[in-house]
């Protein structure tokens, strides 16, 4: 009997993490509604902080309220999501040990939230007006006195030009803020969670570097089709009804259903990264038992 090939058995072993992933949420349901609970309180947060006016006193007061503890809730399911496989039927140990660890989370996540500001306003002067002028009317740049006028054919070739960078400047930006942002804050918070700030902060190079092996970035590409493509494909595929009231039902049960996708993909990608990063560094923890890796 031959031996699997190489690529196959990686993508066999990260179908299988997230099918493990997967059944442990399923069969967990005090953890499943745990989950579910804290993702209605934030949406809800998130609701009436981007509802509420600040015209008084109180909404001022409620806006402040809301946008601490936004965050917080935020960072709460991202430490769920990263330990709920090491606490199966213990919804109250989860709960805490999210609760203990979350402002890790959101310290290790500093940098990198300030790199994605950062790079929203390189890509933000990169598309500049002038060339979304250049695009639209390139038969309207000015010529010196004397000199022969574009002809029509550099105009065209000129707005290819800056298709074809519009085009590439759009994949950069959703391969940074879709792939490797996340996968790189994902790896921080493991570190972060399991060994302390300190050491992620120390290892950080090293681990956004495995970060970015083939089998993370392949069970986060088969998670993204889960909580992206599938919930973007549920909101804005319509479907036909008699009447609007049947309409706007249908709408509310495609949203409904987008967000608990949504919740599902994210949290069983957040599990089976978790159990791979263990596996993968269980013979460094073995030699080195400093590694950010290591079990708290």
């Amino acid at each position: 009997m031959k031996d699997e090939p190489k690529g196959a058995a990686m993508i066999k072993d990260s179908w299988q993490a997230m099918m493990d992933a997967a059944r442990r949420l399923v069969r967990d349901w005090q953890v499943l509604a745990l989950f579910g609970a804290v993702y209605a309180v934030l949406l809800t947060a998130l609701y009436f902080f981007s509802t509420t006016r600040e015209a008084s006193v109180r909404q001022v007061l409620l806006t402040l309220l809301l946008a601490l503890l936004t965050p917080a809730l935020f960072f709460i399911l991202q430490a769920m999501g990263i330990s709920y496989t090491r606490h199966a039927g213990q919804s109250s140990a989860l709960l805490s040990h999210a609760l203990r660890n979350f402002w890790k989370l959101m310290l290790v996540s500093l940098p990198l939230i300030l790199l994605a500001c950062l790079m929203a306003y390189l890509f933000g002067k990169l598309q500049t007006p002038a060339r979304v002028t250049a695009q639209a009317h390139p038969q309207a740049w000015p010529t010196p006195d004397g000199w022969p006028a574009p002809s029509p054919r550099t105009g065209r070739e000129t707005a290819q030009s800056f298709a074809w960078s519009a085009f590439l400047l759009t994949a950069v930006r959703c391969w940074f803020y879709g792939l490797a942002l996340p996968l790189a804050a994902i790896h921080l918070w493991l570190a972060a969670a399991r060994e302390g700030l300190v050491p992620a902060y120390r290892s950080a190079a090293q681990i956004i570097a495995q970060a970015f092996a083939p089998q993370p970035v392949l069970i986060y590409t088969i998670g993204s089709i889960i909580f992206g493509i599938i919930p973007c494909a549920l909101i804005f595929t319509r479907t036909p009804a008699e009447s609007a009231g049947l309409e706007v039902g249908l709408l509310v049960a495609r949203v409904v259903l987008s967000l608990a996708c949504f919740l599902f993909g994210w949290i069983i990608t957040l599990g089976a990264l978790a159990e791979t990063s263990l596996k993968a560094e269980a013979p460094e923890r073995a030699l080195d038992k400093g590694s950010a890796y290591a079990p708290a």
